[in-house]
């Protein structure tokens, strides 16, 4: 059996009503009268009838998804950095697409156009170790959409950026090992 999502339409046809009643029952408009409310609410609930988010989300042009491009999970840094975004972005009640471009071009401009055809609402990218043309990022601030870079950027590409300083970091580390007596100090 083949699966198809409950729709007004269907609610206003066992109602033998209109699709814009049954839509504004279901809102609590003011215009529909309490009897018809009840009719559209109870029909609704036994039939566990949800609102279509694609609709929704063309109706007010906002999608509630953030889409992600990372070179990699397998590193404990993009894992944990993933974690966050998914966190603040439920938060928020946002939905969360993410994308591994593999350190390679042209699967980042794949998954970037991919991200775009999903309609998202911003872009979070940690850009590839051979992206130097940055075409498939100027189409996202040409388009108004947020776009934050993390863990490196394009100097040419205008967006937020979010990015560790590594080698003030390790110099602090180093310094205060140093400070403290360390004579011998290694790095793994």
């Amino acid at each position: 059996m083949l699966y198809r999502q409950l729709t007004l339409k269907d609610i206003a046809k066992e109602l033998n009503t209109s699709v814009s009643t049954v839509s504004r029952a279901l809102k609590d408009h003011h215009s529909i009268s309490p009897e018809m409310k009840k009719k559209v609410n109870d029909l609704a609930s036994r039939w566990d009838y949800h609102p279509n988010p694609t609709a929704l989300s063309l109706l007010k042009n906002k999608h509630y998804t953030i889409g992600v491009v990372v070179p990699e999970i397998a590193q404990n840094y993009f894992s944990i950095v993933m974690e966050g975004i998914e966190d603040a972005a439920n938060q928020a009640g946002y939905h969360v697409m993410f994308c591994l471009s593999k350190e390679i071009l042209q699967r980042e401009i794949n998954v970037v156009n991919t991200l775009l055809n999903n309609r998202i609402d911003g872009l979070i990218i940690a850009p590839s170790k051979e992206t130097v043309s940055h075409e498939h990022l100027d189409c996202i601030v040409n388009r108004g959409m947020p776009l934050i870079f993390i863990d490196r950027y394009c100097e040419a590409v205008p967006a937020s950026r979010v990015l560790g300083d590594d080698y003030n970091g390790s110099f602090s580390a180093v310094e205060h090992l140093i400070l403290t007596g360390r004579k011998r100090i290694a790095h793994i």
